[in-house]
């Protein structure tokens, strides 16, 4: 059998090769591996046939093969098998002893034309996308997703502008100083947005998120307050007349039940997890330095460790920030994930609820999936496992497998 860090490896190379990211011998080997199952026209049937434990020593052996092999052998196997991979629900999908590995495919020019094949799934759900609203001081709001792109509010000197890509700027017009207005910015089940503070912090936000910030920031310190998921590049500002950074703190309204917490930030990058699902609210760096304080005790963390808050600060030396940050980059990612886990993060993107006909099978999943990808796709991935879904009135329902 496979250990757990030989199916993670297995699980990063992939990701790695289908991000363009592999090195030349870690390419050769995926390419090579693939044409393992060159000869059959369908992958997901042949691997069916294979038995599990025959595969899983195959792998080893070719892991052990083919990293050390020829590596500059040119290869147009990438090309063949991205075509194929989205000819099959966009997705590579590996059954391993029960495990299931599934990776999204590059998307290429044959997109569309494969898109143009796949039959409807009645009661489908289209993925989330850039929606968000902001609530002014004075208490009206502004629907980013039907808001027209340009200046949508003026506050003082400062200049709120909806840009194209889903992002909104706060611009500072002149050197004046600002009266300071504080703005929400929200966004829903099945909604993300992507916010430039004044100071050019830039700020990403995951589905049911909230940042509360000053349309301004004086010379003293940087405030917000969040819930949800949040992920900061924080810009450096300095005092007037110095080279003093002007601190920035996030406090963290926890939604997990274990209590607030305070993040103080010099300049630096870092990921804010607060949903009541993980059962703590987790903090992970980047890049740079910060404080995570609540009402026991401080932890410094270091560039890619993670603060979890309960009662007290748990920093993880081992974490994997890619894992962390895949909801940024587009996609579902899973390391030894509870179904019920999978579920929580279906529902918050694609704004469904879930129901279990029966108890929730003890199953976990492995590996990523793109979250452009309606809901049927992902649920027929899924369904690999021998768990059987239905849509129905927007919500997902797992079915008894007796």
């Amino acid at each position: 059998m496979l250990s757990k860090d030989q199916i993670d490896r297995l699980n990063k190379l992939v990701k790695k090769y289908f991000r363009r990211k592999a090195t030349t011998k870690e390419t050769t080997f995926v390419e090579k591996y693939y044409q393992y199952f060159d000869h059959s026209a369908d992958l997901t049937d042949s691997l069916s046939e294979i038995d599990n434990d025959d595969l899983q020593r195959r792998m080893l052996e070719k892991i052990k093969e083919e990293m050390s092999g020829d590596k500059d052998k040119p290869s147009s196997i990438r090309n063949k098998w991205i075509g194929r991979m989205m000819a099959a629900a966009a997705v590579t999908l590996i059954v391993v002893g029960g495990t299931i590995f599934f990776q999204a495919a590059w998307k290429n020019n044959k997109v569309e034309e494969i898109r143009a094949v796949i039959v409807p799934v009645q009661n489908d759900v289209a993925p989330g996308g850039n929606r968000a609203m902001i609530t002014l001081e004075d208490g009206s709001r502004i629907f980013l997703d039907s808001s027209n792109n340009g200046t949508i509010s003026q506050q003082d000197n400062i200049q709120v502008v909806k840009l194209t890509d889903g992002e909104v700027v706060y611009k500072k017009l002149d050197n004046r100083s600002s009266r300071v207005s504080i703005n929400t910015m929200t966004t829903p089940r099945g909604g993300q947005y992507q916010l430039t503070l004044a100071d050019g912090t830039k700020v990403w936000m995951n589905a049911e998120s909230s940042i509360t910030y000053p349309t301004a920031f004086t010379q003293i310190e940087r405030k917000v307050a969040i819930t949800g998921e949040v992920y900061f590049e924080v810009a450096p500002m300095y005092h007037k007349g110095d080279q003093r950074k002007v601190p920035f703190i996030v406090n963290v309204n926890s939604t997990t039940g274990v209590g607030d917490m305070e993040i103080q930030v010099l300049g630096t990058h870092f990921n804010v997890n607060t949903y009541a699902d993980n059962g703590s609210t987790t903090t992970t760096l980047l890049e740079g330095a910060v404080l995570i304080k609540n009402n026991k005790e401080e932890k410094i963390l270091k560039p890619g460790q993670q603060a979890a808050v309960q009662h007290t600060i748990k920093v993880n030396d081992n974490v994997d920030t890619e894992l962390v940050m895949a909801w940024k980059n587009g996609f579902f990612s899973f390391s030894n994930t509870s179904l019920e886990m999978v579920m929580k993060q279906l529902a918050r993107w694609y704004d469904v609820d879930v129901l279990f006909e029966d108890k929730k099978p003890d199953m976990k999943f492995w590996g990523s999936i793109s979250m452009n990808s309606n809901l049927s796709q992902v649920l027929k991935i899924l369904e690999e496992s021998k768990v059987n879904f239905r849509i129905e009135n927007k919500k997902i329902i797992v079915l008894s497998n007796r």
